[in-house]
């Protein structure tokens, strides 16, 4: 990884939101970055919250 830094292939990026460093590519945008820890994904976690909705209406219908 020392040596992708050092060839500037890549770079840290600051979170706009926490303020943490995160390692991003080189060409990347990092201006206005936000992490995936204070932006999640848009389907994170929704498997389980279906699995248990649907175990939770199977139970309400027996």
């Amino acid at each position: 990884m020392v040596r992708f830094f050092d060839a500037s292939m890549l770079q840290m990026a600051t979170c706009r939101e926490c303020g943490g460093e995160f390692v991003a590519h080189a060409y990347d945008p990092t201006r206005g970055y936000v992490c995936g820890v204070c932006h999640m994904p848009a389907r994170a976690g929704k498997t389980r919250r279906a699995a248990e909705a649907a175990a939770s209406a199977a139970i309400a219908t027996a």
